[in-house]
C-alpha cells in the first residue's frame, strides 16, 4: 500500500512538471516572446525652389518582450507613383509603377522591447505626379512587417502637401 502511495505522488508530481513545461513552452515562451514589431509611415511633399521633394518618416516600435534583430536584406522603402490612365478610362483601381527602392535603419541592428525608432528620408520628386504610395517593409527572425501610406501629389502650386496612412 505504502509502495503504490509513493508512485502516485510521484506520478502526480511528474504530471504537473511536464505540464508546467509544456504550457510554458506552448503558450508563455511561445506567445510572450515572439517577435513583435509596428511599423509606420508617413509623408509628406516639400518644394524648395521649384523641386517638389518627399519627406519620408519611418517608425517602429517594438510591441513584444524581447530583442528584435533587424535584417537589412529586405528592409526598405519602395517609393511607386500611379501609372497614366487614358483620360476617357471608366473608374477603377490604380495600378502603380515603382520609382525606387530606399534602404531604411542602417544604422540600426535591433530594436529592444518597448523601444521605438525612427528614420527620415528626403528624396528628390519628378516635376508632377497626382500622388504618390509608399511601401515600408522590415525583414526579421523570417518574418516580415509592412506598412502603406499614400501621398497627395501637388499642383502648379505647390499646394495639396499632405499624407494619409492606408
Amino acid at each position: 500500500m505504502k509502495v503504490l502511495d509513493a508512485a502516485e505522488r510521484i506520478i502526480r508530481i511528474a504530471a504537473i512538471l511536464i505540464g508546467g513545461l509544456w504550457t510554458y513552452l506552448k503558450f508563455i515562451r511561445g506567445r510572450i516572446y515572439r517577435p513583435r514589431l509596428k511599423p509606420s509611415v508617413s509623408g509628406r511633399i516639400a518644394v524648395v525652389d521649384g523641386q517638389p521633394h518627399l519627406v519620408v518618416s519611418l517608425t517602429m516600435e517594438n510591441v513584444g518582450s524581447s530583442k528584435v534583430d533587424i535584417k537589412q536584406e529586405g528592409t526598405g522603402l519602395r517609393l511607386f507613383s500611379p501609372e497614366l490612365q487614358p483620360a476617357a478610362a471608366p473608374p477603377d483601381q490604380i495600378t502603380w509603377m515603382r520609382l525606387g527602392s530606399f534602404s531604411v535603419f542602417e544604422k540600426h541592428g535591433w530594436i529592444e522591447s518597448g523601444e521605438s525608432i525612427q528614420d527620415q528620408l528626403l528624396i528628390t520628386l519628378p516635376k508632377a505626379v497626382s500622388a504618390f504610395k509608399l511601401e515600408f517593409r522590415v525583414v526579421a527572425k523570417g518574418i516580415e512587417w509592412q506598412a502603406r501610406a499614400i501621398v497627395e501629389g501637388y499642383n502648379i502650386n505647390g499646394k495639396q502637401i499632405t499624407a494619409e496612412p492606408i
